[in-house]
């Protein structure tokens, strides 16, 4: 066996493998591919979230558990812990409010976010019906990961608290907490084709005198590659009626496919937790 010396360039058959240029971050885009920035001498996450930038795309996850009590759950507006589906399913939504109708005071349609059992981000517009179940047109719903009422009445929000079940109402999804036009969920997956880049954490608990110890899980190993229902943990802090923030110098690298959420194990009832992480998702190469 030979070993390349300092300064020789590692061949393959006959082609010669290059060192690669060094990253501006200024010019990132430039350094994938040819994706271009609009106006390189702005910042440039912004530039991302103004999706100026070819295959990059800025996002993030909030949740809300009000109650966390002596235990473990999810950072997730239902509480307990997430429901993860196994295959490709129908799924379907209800409110506790009969004004959550279409034409009624409440919410009157909600817009589903999901990933296909394919991985593949897609979305459906859900009118309501009250308390009655209406079934999504999509069957093949995999990770629904966020809703959003996007009409409603008089109130200007839902009323109740509205869920998205199995169409045989025993499981819940997700929940939009009453009022808040929006669910709170710590919970996504990485879609197909991207990776995953976390550039923060913010947790906070507000129970005085009551711990929260807070992790942020995902399934996958230590480079990012998943591990199919197998949530290990890559942050962890303890709280007490106090908030915290990490930000990542070396942002947390998730591959496609990985599941994502925030727990908390609480020591008192009536503990609420809050978090939020944020983060960029950028296409894989090909």
């Amino acid at each position: 066996m030979s070993f390349l010396t300092k300064g020789q360039i590692p061949r393959i058959g006959s082609v010669q493998q290059k060192d690669p240029p060094a990253v501006n971050i200024a010019n990132l885009a430039l350094d994938f591919k040819g994706r271009t920035l609009t106006n390189p001498n702005r910042d440039f996450l912004l530039e991302v979230a103004r999706k100026n930038v070819e295959g990059f795309s800025a996002g993030d996850k909030f949740g809300f558990n009000s109650d966390i009590g002596i235990g473990t759950e999810d950072i997730v507006s239902q509480g307990g812990t997430v429901n993860i589906l196994s295959s490709g399913s129908q799924l379907a939504v209800k409110s506790s409010d009969v004004n959550d109708d279409a034409g009624d005071a409440g919410a009157n349609t909600v817009k589903l976010f999901y990933l296909d059992t394919n991985f593949v981000e897609q979305n459906e517009i859900i009118i309501m019906n009250g308390q009655n179940l209406v079934n999504t047109v999509a069957t093949n719903i995999l990770r629904p990961f966020r809703m959003i009422v996007t009409s409603a009445g008089a109130s200007l929000s839902n009323e109740g608290n509205i869920e998205l079940v199995n169409t045989g109402d025993t499981l819940t999804f997700l929940q939009i907490d009453a009022l808040e036009n929006q669910t709170l969920s710590t919970f996504f997956t990485v879609p197909a084709g991207k990776t995953m880049y976390i550039l923060d954490w913010i947790i906070a608990s507000g129970r005085t005198g009551k711990e929260a110890l807070c992790k942020l899980q995902a399934t996958a190993d230590n480079d990012g590659t998943n591990l199919p229902g197998l949530f290990a943990t890559k942050k962890i802090l303890t709280l007490t009626a106090s908030s915290q923030q990490l930000s990542f110098p070396a942002p947390l690298c998730l591959k496609e496919r990985v599941d994502i959420k925030v727990r908390a194990t609480g020591t008192g009832a009536n503990t609420p937790v809050s978090s939020s992480y944020c983060f960029v998702l950028v296409d894989n190469l090909i």
